[in-house]
């Protein structure tokens, strides 16, 4: 059985975030709204405040941790320098999206108070995407990749106000289909390691 390291993941998100939640105040407008795609880097969120999360380091640890427990492998590991496995788990992180609607129905500033009637007062929606590719670490051969995506969506209440950062989840989902996925290509994974040692 093979060590695997997991240094942090690569960032090939697009650096583009727009925070108009301020444009409800205008009247006539329905709502204002949130689009990011480095959610992390927002001062503030739809039902929470700053998130104290760094996406290439948090989720490259969940992986490692995830995989060795599943003991596919020797032992997997998060490190910093990736020469320190046999094989090596990068990570690629394509999306971390977030998208959040503050719904106030064209009332500008009057529009929270429908909410303590009972109407939605907002949408969150957050996208995960990560391609995994596992190499070996002397020869760079590719012996296994894959790209997943998890979504989250909902809609809130006043009363009932749920938490906007579900990257926690997604990324607990993904690794669940990860472990699945590498289970299964374990023969696979073994015979191009073979030949990449020929």
């Amino acid at each position: 059985m093979k060590s695997v390291s997991v240094p942090p993941f690569k960032d090939e998100r697009p650096d583009k975030n727009s925070n108009m939640a301020a444009m409800y105040l205008i009247p006539l407008m329905p709502f204002g709204w949130m689009d990011l795609s480095t959610p992390e880097g927002a001062q503030s969120h739809a039902n929470s405040g700053m998130w104290l999360w760094r996406p290439n380091e948090d989720l490259a640890k969940a992986a490692a941790e995830e995989v060795n427990n599943a003991r596919i492998f020797k032992e997997v590991f998060y490190t910093t320098r990736a020469a320190e496995g046999d094989l090596v788990l990068l990570g690629a992180i394509k999306s971390t999206d977030y998208h959040a609607k503050l719904i106030t129905y064209g009332l500008s500033a009057y529009g929270p108070l429908f909410w303590f009637f009972g109407l939605p007062a907002s949408t969150v929606k957050n996208q995960l995407v990560i391609v995994l590719t596992l190499e070996d670490r002397k020869t760079h051969a590719v012996l296994w990749q894959k790209e997943y995506k998890k979504d989250f969506s909902k809609t809130n209440w006043i009363y009932s106000l749920g938490a906007d950062f579900e990257y926690a989840n997604l990324t607990k989902n993904i690794m669940t289909d990860v472990i699945k996925d590498l289970t299964a290509s374990s023969q696979a994974i073994n015979g191009k390691l073979e030949t990449a040692l020929r």
